[in-house]
């Protein structure tokens, strides 16, 4: 069977597989998994043919850089994991793509004649890489997240005389921390106290301002997401206050976030004429929910532009400027009440 784990580089294999390690490869693979799932469901087909799985399709070439599909002997169309091979073409590239799909089946074919390949971009890169750097970046922002909360919430280390004093402030601290008032006699040895200068020590590891980084982290791991989202097409806004921005220059941001989404859509749709062209099939892609509104905003925005509108409008992104609202409310006011002057001046010429 075909395991998605087996593609995932092994991490770590020297390390010793105690608890923080684990609980580092348990927030990674969470994170792998997620980034996966958003991802995968980009490309939507349509008219697939009967046990064609557009899933494991779409992990194929994402994963491997390209997947070939063919027609296997019993007429089922199926796609399946390879490579280029055979003699090579004028680019360096082999005219066969040869591989082996998940059930132990071997194929190879002439491109385009027995068979055909979806490319996931025009160099026929895979993705993996681009998941697995955003999962161990966020992997060690959560560490440090974790070790901030651990160190905001250390409390007052009590020394003690002796076990006996101990016993008797555990239960003292118990009895309080369930809401219940208590005392306990504090009986060290005179002379042990005349050379200690005090009953107990307490040392204070509190340090509240740990607290402050907090969202400094969780900030960055924003950042982090919002950087391989608008990679594959999704452009996020920014959370933290920013500049004014030109409605142009953030559609100029959207054709970013843009490119690399339209570049796997057309070479799944390239795919597709080719698979109609082989096999007289009528598949056809496009992008999922999500993808096409973030494309027809896109196209909207860019229409805007060629005619003319919003181009002298400047828009806030991310959180809005409270004095500037302020600032317009005020402004309005004062247009009203000269309105409003103007309006007496002329009632009064009129009376007159």
């Amino acid at each position: 069977m075909f395991n998605i784990w087996e593609c995932i580089p092994a991490l770590g294999n020297n390390k010793k597989r105690d608890i923080p390690y684990l609980e580092t490869m348990s927030i990674r693979s969470t994170y792998i998994q997620r980034l996966f799932n958003d991802i995968i469901g980009m490309i939507q087909y349509e008219d697939m043919p009967d046990g064609f799985d557009p899933y494991f399709h779409e992990l194929y070439r994402y994963i491997y850089g390209v997947c070939g599909v063919t027609k296997r002997e019993d007429g089922q169309i199926i796609s399946f994991i390879g490579g280029h091979s055979g003699e090579v073409g004028p680019y360096g590239l082999g005219t066969h793509f040869i591989g082996t799909s998940p059930d132990s089946y071997d194929y190879d074919f002439v491109i385009n004649e027995g068979g055909v390949i979806c490319k996931n971009n025009r160099f026929m890169s895979p993705d993996l890489d681009d998941i697995y750097l955003t999962a161990e970046v966020n992997t060690e922002l959560y560490k440090s997240i974790r070790a901030c909360i651990r160190y905001a919430r250390a409390t007052k280390t009590i020394s003690t005389a002796n076990n006996k004093v101990k016993k008797a402030l555990d239960d003292a601290l118990a009895a309080n921390e369930a809401g219940a008032p208590t005392t306990f006699v504090n009986d060290i040895d005179p002379i042990d106290r005349e050379f200690s200068n005090a009953d107990f020590n307490v040392l204070d590891l509190t340090d509240v301002n740990i607290s402050d980084k907090l969202q400094y982290l969780f900030k960055a791991i924003d950042d982090n997401e919002r950087q391989f989202y608008r990679h594959y097409g999704i452009s996020l806004a920014t959370t933290s206050k920013m500049a004014q921005q030109s409605r142009e220059e953030l559609t100029n941001t959207n054709a970013l976030a843009m490119i690399y989404a339209l570049e796997r859509l057309n070479c799944a749709r390239e795919f597709c004429e080719d698979l109609n062209r082989l096999y007289g099939t009528n598949i056809s892609c496009h992008f999922s929910e999500i993808w096409e509104l973030e494309y027809q905003k896109y196209i909207s925005e860019i229409e805007n532009i060629k005619e003319g509108k919003d181009n002298d409008d400047t828009i806030q992104e991310g959180t809005i400027d409270s004095g500037a609202v302020s600032e317009t409310f005020e402004e309005s006011e004062q247009a009203v009440d000269t309105s409003k002057s103007d309006t007496e001046s002329d009632g009064e010429s009129i009376s007159e």
